[in-house]
């Protein structure tokens, strides 16, 4: 890799190019505030409708979480269980980082139940689509909290590849890396991130890192269909 000299341009604009390059590779959502009642006799037809907000019920998501970490948890550790295991009660009142990880984490296994059962689409897309609110926050603040956001997303994409932009977001994911001076090893006490933090060794980012490799490795192989969420 380059020496830190040669990486001090992307000091001051890297965080905000990865903000921008985000919000535009999803800019390709609906409006979120655009509310819609379910319409079983649409399921026929390509753009599925969004359920109220109100209609994610305690119960549903609790269901939905307790999929997540049994189907998609052991592929792709990137929650901690403390997430998974969110009884569902006043959703709207939690943190913004933790509410948009529950989302992303029920709207990746409605995407998985709705292979089999399509009734849970509406429930994806309204997950997925309240869950684009908080998204520029999490990732301008360029930490960990931004990683577990990206790989949510690829992972997402990979359940429901429809909108197209699963590069574009793999490309932030690695500018992302790049930022926190993941891409380095731990070898070195001396090494420091772009931001001017020492390197040291943690298991969150090793997990992380493993994960976005074996997102990168189905991607730049075409093999997208080995990355289906129902076993």
């Amino acid at each position: 890799m380059p020496g830190s000299g040669k990486d001090l341009y992307i000091d001051l604009s890297l965080p905000s190019r990865i903000v921008e390059v985000t919000l535009v590779v999803l800019s390709q959502s609906q409006e979120t505030d655009d509310k819609m009642t379910v319409d079983e006799e649409s399921f026929s037809f390509p753009d599925i409708p969004r359920l109220d907000r109100s209609t994610l019920t305690p119960g549903a998501v609790r269901g939905l979480l307790k999929d997540y970490h049994r189907l998609v948890q052991p592929k792709y550790d990137i929650l901690d269980v403390g997430i998974l295991s969110y009884d569902g009660m006043h959703l709207r009142k939690l943190p913004e980082t933790r509410r948009f990880q529950i989302l992303m984490a029920c709207a990746i296994s409605a995407t998985q139940k709705s292979y089999k059962e399509p009734i849970w689409k509406p429930f994806a897309n309204t997950c997925r689509e309240w869950a684009n609110d908080f998204i520029a926050p999490i990732i301008s603040s360029a930490d960990a909290d931004s990683m577990k956001a990206l790989l949510l997303l690829l992972v997402y994409e990979m359940a429901d590849p429809t909108r197209g932009v699963i590069w574009e977001l793999l490309d932030v994911a690695r500018r992302t890396c790049l930022q926190l001076g993941w891409n380095r090893t731990a070898s070195s006490s001396n090494e420091i991130t772009i931001n001017g933090e020492a390197v040291s060794h943690d298991p969150m980012r090793t997990r992380l890192m493993r994960v976005l490799r074996d997102i990168e490795g189905l991607v730049t192989t075409d093999d997208i269909k080995s990355a289906n969420l129902v076993n």
